[in-house]
């Protein structure tokens, strides 16, 4: 990471940041079930380091290994999508076998397997193939699902606003536009994304859909847009009905809102797999009530409740002695968020 940003940012900037990092990876502990656990080899998935780590470590990796095995020229092509890598290999399946021994020389805590496509292969959502003409290969793509997929989205009967069952349609959609497919590869796509229209009860006429999507994505690549001066804001509401949502939604359109809804209940308010926080140990508003005096105190905090409510006892006991009493009734406290 210092080597990609060392021509980026200042000398001190960097120091700083190198110095950050380190102390960020070095205590690599977690908690679960009141458990602490400590990772001796690599960082959990869903660390914010994880990610950047990863990726930048894979990144030298891959200088390190194209930039010094021997059979680098037979690699014609190379992607990778995080941790997978997509190869066009030119040259014998032993030469290919070698080349992967190599790789899985460097650090031994990362390990790379191959699957051979011959002229067909699966890579991510994607079916690449290499059809052969005159000498000449050009690839041609298909979408590719596994036998699991089943179309299932948020169905037209659920208590969510028409954008959300939508919006399985719509990125189908997109990613229709965006791969180029032949008339084949197209049609098929096309009764596939009617299908999961049809699974979810969604009633809508997606050739028409893809054709208006289409035009405007012509019109986007073939016109230069001015800079917008004055950019539509937007505001999030819960969905509580269809009235409500045509009812507001049409008065803030007046106003040159956009409106994002969302639902009032999710499935991780039903259930999760976290610690719960205690609500002492949370930040938020908080409220102190004094059983004496009746008084009521009010503040805000972004650390823990606990720490702030001591920083309050602590402080009404440093008062003169005829106004100590508040500290004998600061709890309990109530927080509200």
């Amino acid at each position: 990471m210092a080597q990609i940003l060392r021509n980026k940012v200042n000398p001190t900037t960097l120091t700083e940041l190198t110095n950050l990092v380190k102390v960020c990876l070095k205590h690599n502990v977690c908690q679960f079930r009141g458990t602490a656990y400590q990772f001796l080899d690599g960082h959990p998935m869903g660390d914010p380091l994880s990610g950047s780590v990863s990726d930048v470590y894979m990144d030298n990796l891959e200088k390190q290994l194209l930039s010094t095995d021997l059979k680098r020229s037979r690699v014609r092509f190379w992607k990778r999508y995080i941790d997978d890598i997509f190869c066009l290999w030119e040259g014998t399946t032993e030469e290919l076998t070698e080349f992967l021994v190599s790789m899985n020389q460097f650090p031994q805590n990362v390990k790379f397997t191959m699957e051979l496509g011959g002229h067909t292969i699966n890579f991510l959502d994607l079916m690449v193939s290499l059809h052969t003409r005159n000498h000449i290969s050009t690839p041609h793509f298909e979408f590719f699902r596994k036998n699991t997929f089943t179309g299932v989205s948020i169905h037209h009967d659920s208590h969510h606003p028409r954008q959300h069952k939508m919006a399985v349609l719509h990125v189908a959609i997109r990613r229709l536009l965006s791969i180029p497919l032949d008339r084949k590869a197209h049609e098929h796509e096309v009764w596939y994304i009617e299908e999961i229209g049809k699974i979810n009860g969604v009633k809508v006429n997606v050739q028409e859909l893809i054709r208006r999507k289409s035009v405007r994505k012509l019109l986007s690549e073939n016109r230069d847009y001015p800079p917008k001066k004055n950019q539509r804001k937007w505001v999030r509401l819960p969905y509580v009905s269809r009235e409500n949502f045509l009812k507001n939604g049409e008065k803030l359109k007046r106003l040159d809102y956009r409106i994002a809804f969302y639902p009032v209940c999710k499935v991780a308010q039903l259930s999760t797999i976290k610690d719960p926080v205690p609500e002492n140990q949370k930040a938020g508003i908080y409220e102190f009530r004094c059983g004496e005096y009746k008084a009521i105190y009010i503040g805000q905090t972004g650390r823990k409740l606990s720490t702030r409510a001591k920083e309050h006892i602590d402080a009404a006991h440093a008062q003169k002695p005829e106004k100590s009493v508040l500290a004998k009734h600061l709890y309990p406290f109530s927080a509200r968020y």
